[in-house]
Parts: structure tokens; C-alpha cells; sequence
């Protein structure tokens, strides 16, 4: 997977709004072929398990109301006071 030349950080790209891009699987598919290591998704938690279960990465996630933040690697959920 593409990193950073400074900090060895995974490269990634936003989920844009065109229609290759709404089938989940053809973008994950594009990712790997192009050695993308990470997407930012939309809160849509089925996304985000067949991009993590496709072996990558998660870079953020768009939440709906900004109060709940879902952390993916304990899959534990943290609330805004």
C-alpha cells in the first residue's frame, strides 16, 4: 500500500459523489488495484465493514449528527457531552 514518504502514513482518498463510485464494491476494488491504503466513508456502517474486511483501511467517517464518534479498531463508540 502507498505511504508517506514522513511518517510512513497510509494514502488514501475521499468517497466522491459519482456513480462508479456509489458501488462499494467496484471502489474497492479500484482502491486495491491503484494500492490505496485507506477511504473516508460516509456513516454507513455495511461500507465500512466490507472496505475494512476487504483488507483496508478506513481513513474517517462522515457522521449524520456529529454527537457519535465510532472508534473502528476496538469498536468502541465515545459521546459529545
Amino acid at each position: 500500500m502507498s505511504q508517506t514518504r514522513t511518517g510512513q502514513f497510509g494514502i488514501g482518498f475521499r468517497r466522491g459523489g459519482g456513480a462508479w463510485q456509489k458501488d462499494t464494491d467496484v471502489l474497492i476494488a479500484w482502491a486495491k488495484e491503484n494500492d490505496f491504503a485507506c477511504i473516508d466513508l460516509r456513516a454507513d456502517l455495511d461500507d465500512i465493514r466490507r472496505v475494512t474486511d476487504a483488507g483496508l483501511a478506513v481513513g474517517s467517517v462522515d457522521l449524520p449528527d456529529g454527537r457519535v464518534i465510532f472508534h473502528l479498531c476496538n469498536h468502541t463508540t465515545y459521546q459529545k457531552e
